[in-house]
């Protein structure tokens, strides 16, 4: 009996390979281990993209994106179709929101600690500085609905 059959096998399948004409010497199945000269040059794709970003300066456009892209999830479905992202400052890392009436404007005030928080959390630490809520724009036809002036109708008497 032999003490190890599965080195008699291996070396079975060895000659069998050998036979048919397929060898370690073989091109085709030759393994390519020449190294590439610029090894270093390459990187993966998330540091290549950081590096685009990085000399491009566009890292407060991509979080703006990603904010705007997340507003509806970060804040409710229901104060998010009421308030709107009207403006980030890079400079005073300042963001401006927009609420469709006054009453949101002056409830979302109350709540600009806690919607700092979670774009800080979501987004980053150094992103926002400061979330300012305004209420809707005045109009601009302010005096054009009033009633017409009645002296033409008493200078007629």
């Amino acid at each position: 009996m032999n003490p190890n059959p599965h080195k008699d096998a291996a070396k079975n399948a060895l000659n069998r390979a050998k036979r048919r004409g397929v060898s370690g010497n073989n091109p085709k199945f030759k393994k390519n281990t020449k190294k590439n000269k610029n090894q270093e040059d390459f990187q993966d794709l998330k540091s290549a993209i950081a590096n685009l970003l990085d000399s491009h300066n566009w890292q407060a456009h991509t979080k703006i994106a990603t904010l705007m892209d997340k507003w509806e999830s970060l804040i409710g479905e229901e104060i998010a179709q009421h308030i709107t992202i009207k403006n980030y400052d890079d400079e005073t890392k300042e963001l401006l929101l927009s609420a469709d009436s006054h009453s949101w404007a002056v409830q979302i005030r109350t709540l600009t600690n806690t919607i700092e928080q979670k774009i800080k959390a979501e987004i980053g630490e150094d992103f926002v500085t400061r979330v300012k809520v305004v209420g809707p724009a005045k109009s601009s036809q302010k005096h054009q609905w009033r009633a017409p002036s009645m002296n033409k109708f008493y200078d007629q008497f």
